[in-house]
């Protein structure tokens, strides 16, 4: 039984600086992408992370949260960010469904 759990990512712009956006997200998977990176710092944190960094335009804000994500970004005009949404599958497996393991890889070629 698989069970698909939403995850919502945001980006926005702050209204003090032009050039400072800030992510937001609940996917575990998306926070430890963000506290990798060296160029976001995280300043708050409860059920949302969120983290901010510096990008040139919005567009570029747009791509960071799509590699991110890995999935579409759709711009909100009332609220004024960007949105992606994740899905997580959960299972019973302790493996992945996503992953292959090195046997499968080897029948595949």
């Amino acid at each position: 039984m698989e069970n698909k759990i939403k995850h919502f990512s945001y980006a926005y712009l702050e209204y003090i600086d032009k050039t400072r956006f800030r992510f937001q997200s609940t996917d575990p998977r998306v926070i430890r992408k963000m506290k990798r990176r060296k160029d976001f710092s995280q300043v708050g944190f409860e059920d949302i992370s969120v983290f901010v960094t510096h990008k040139y335009n919005a567009q570029s804000a747009k791509r960071t949260l799509e590699r991110l994500t890995g999935s579409k970004a759709k711009y909100n005009p009332k609220s004024n960010d960007y949105t992606a949404i994740s899905h997580t599958i959960v299972t019973k497996n302790l493996r992945s469904l996503t992953t292959k393991s090195n046997k499968e890889r080897k029948e595949i070629k």
